[in-house]
Formats: C-alpha cells, structure tokens, sequence
C-alpha cells in the first residue's frame, strides 16, 4: 500500500507539472518529447540492473504493448475530456471505476467493506463537489462525459492486463514500463507528424531539454511505484488509491498557487480517510 501510495504522490506532481506546461504547449507534442525521456530513463535502468538475462515470450510482449495502446488512447481521451468538462465529473468515473473492482471480488466481501466504500464515496464525491461548486464551472456537456467513460474504461482494461501480467512474475516492473513508455513513443511522433501534415502546419513547442527531463522524472517514478503496487495488491487497491490522486494534486497545486483550496472540502478529505483505515484497518 506504501508504494501506491508513493504513487499518488508522484502522479500528483507529474499532474502539477502537466496543468502548467500543456497551458502553453501542444499536450500531444509535450507527451512524445517527454517519452524520449523516460524510454532513456528506463533503458539505462535496465540495462543497469537487469542486463541480458532477462527471458522474453513474444506473445506477453505483445500484451504489454497492448496495455500501452490502451492507455496511450485514455491519456488521448482524458486530456479531450478536461477540455469539455470538469474534475468533478472526471472524479465520477473515476469512483464507478472503483466500483466495477469491488463487485469482481466482491465475493470476500463483507457489510464492513460496503460500508467503508461508501464513506470514501460520500467523502471522495464532497471534496470534489465543494471544490467545483466554488470554482468556475463549465457546464455539463455530454461529449466530457463520453470522453471522461471511454478513458476510464481503457484504464480499468489496462490495470487488467497489467496485473495479470505483474501476476505472472516473468518480468519486472522496470522492464515493462519501458516497454510501455518506448510504446508511447513511438505512438505519440506518428500521431504528431500525422497531425502536422494533415493540418499542413508544424506543431511547435517552447520548451527547453531540460524541462522535458524534470517533466519526465515523476510521471518515471509515478509509474514504477504504481506498478510495484498493483503486483503486491490488487486492481481494486490500486483504484481505490488512485482516488487520492486528483485531491492531493490539488492540495499540492494550492501551495504553488496553481489552483484554490478550500478549507472547508477537507472535510470530505478526511470523511474519505476514515473509510479506507475502517477498509484496511
């Protein structure tokens, strides 16, 4: 639980870092630069600690690349949904994400565990309710919600395939997050170059090397503790953490000013809290 909760930590920072590069920079292009960074982290990595001993099965390969198509598509969908709707309409989806884990093993559970799950709802929903009322709302639009649907139903397939794959221990998380951020790579520049020419214009940036490599460094981290998580718990566990991760990326956002925090949302923060120590507890 320790690393998934490292986890949310550095997709937290990696979602700060995000709000305030892709203001200003195509997300498309930021995506395929920093996936140079951390395919280069990865492979060095690697290549450090695991050498050439490691025994590949073409057709788990090809899994993996399958979990990196499907996640390549949610990031795609997530970034369009946050242009037509807003967090708190993510964070529902987010929960019924949770919820679709919880009923496939909801054979071992018990009056206790619904009871807990529905105290993080009640807390989980408040923070985000009370955060999106006293900002500027965009208004419900059917298209963010579609968007918001299709990007969580490639991430719930995608935290299937990974945890079956982490399950049968024939590779390590370091290697299958290169093979899935080298994935990545290669998606995102034939997207870019696709886009450049069917729109006859250059998709530009204006960022250096060196922020590409701070960008890249938590979503690295983010993704290696994520995985290590998941293999040690489950995909539930690992959802129902997640949902840590938009409420802390906004408590962090509000100490470097990126976004508000209001006091009073806290208290679904801790009515959240008390659930999950009454589910683990």
């Amino acid at each position: 639980m320790i690393l998934l909760f490292l986890s949310v930590v550095f997709f937290s920072i990696n979602n700060i870092l995000w709000s305030y590069f892709a203001t200003f920079n195509n997300s498309l292009l930021l995506i395929s630069r920093r996936a140079i960074f951390t395919s280069l982290f990865y492979i060095l990595v690697c290549s450090l600690t695991l050498g050439s001993s490691l025994q590949t099965n073409p057709f788990e390969i090809l899994k993996i690349v399958s979990i990196c198509i499907l996640g390549f598509s949610g990031l795609l969908l997530l970034v369009k949904g946050f242009s037509k709707g807003t967090i708190f309409e993510y964070s529902i989806y987010s929960l019924l994400l949770t919820y679709f884990f919880a009923f496939s093993q909801s054979k071992n559970a018990n009056s206790l565990f619904w009871i807990s799950l529905i105290l993080i709802s009640v807390g989980f929903l408040y923070f985000f309710w009370y955060q999106t009322t006293f900002s500027k709302s965009k208004g419900i639009q059917l298209s963010g919600h579609i968007y918001f649907l299709s990007a969580h139903i490639c991430f719930g397939a995608a935290t299937i395939l990974q945890f079956q794959i982490l399950q049968l221990n024939h590779y390590p998380s370091l290697f299958i997050a290169a093979i899935q951020e080298i994935c990545i790579l290669i998606l995102a520049n034939i997207m870019v170059l696709f886009l450049s020419k069917h729109k006859e214009k250059k998709v530009e940036n204006n960022l250096k090397t060196w922020h590409y490599f701070v960008f890249a460094l938590p979503i690295c981290f983010a993704i290696f503790f994520g995985l290590e998580g998941l293999k040690k718990t489950s995909p539930f566990d690992g959802s129902l953490i997640g949902l840590y991760t938009p409420i802390v990326t906004v408590i962090i956002g509000s100490l470097f000013k990126v976004n508000q925090f209001d006091l009073k949302s806290f208290v679904g923060l801790v009515t959240m809290t008390i659930g999950i120590l009454l589910l683990y507890l």
